[in-house]
């Protein structure tokens, strides 16, 4: 069983500039937590994993986000998000998840239908067990779009540039399971907006 509350609040004091808070926390009895196994079979480099009966815990947090037009075509984001949890009877932190995430990002809404982003994300260390922790990693990603009419356009991109990716020999390991991924494609809606019916 488990009660919480959850609280949002989104302001737009200037015009292009949007501020967005959140918060909650949550009361969790008889929790059943997947944890890393005691025993570790090491077999291709995938961690074993148990259930584990926490009893009573708490998870609480806030997130900030702020959005902004700085310039004609140009669009920045950021935000922060922490995270606290604890179990009762251990008063240890729930394994596994990251107190703090950090986010930007830059859009460039360009003429001739352009379109470029850039988004970045840092996550700190995460508490495994008292001898273990996650490492934190960060990640960067890129986009690049042109419109080729109403609902298409092309776009080439990559994802984790920086490259940051799990070692199959480091257990606990939380970073992103690919390496640097790059991709490119075509997506298109039908019928074609504003299309005669």
């Amino acid at each position: 069983t488990s009660w919480g509350f959850t609280a949002d609040a989104e302001v737009r004091p200037a015009k292009g500039l949007r501020l967005r808070a959140l918060g909650f926390a949550n009361w969790v009895e008889d929790l059943i937590d997947l944890r890393l196994a005691p025993d570790q079979s090491g077999a291709g480099g995938v961690d074993d994993y148990t259930y584990v009966n926490v009893g009573k815990a708490i998870t609480s947090g806030v997130q900030a986000d702020v959005s902004a037009r700085a310039a004609e075509h140009l669009r920045v984001e950021a935000g922060y998000s922490y995270l606290f949890t604890r179990e009762e009877e251990s008063q240890r932190p729930l394994p596994g998840r990251p107190p703090h995430t950090f986010s930007t990002a830059l859009v460039g809404e360009l003429p001739f239908d352009m379109t470029i982003v850039a988004r970045w994300r840092f996550v700190t260390s995460a508490y495994l067990t008292d001898e273990l922790r996650a490492p934190p990693f960060s990640t960067l990603d890129l986009r690049y779009a042109k419109g080729l009419w109403s609902g298409a356009e092309a776009y080439v991109g990559v994802q984790n540039l920086l490259g940051y990716q799990k070692d199959p020999l480091r257990i606990g390991d939380q970073r992103p399971i690919e390496g640097r991924t790059f991709y490119l494609g075509v997506r298109a809606s039908y019928p074609v907006a504003g299309e005669a019916e």
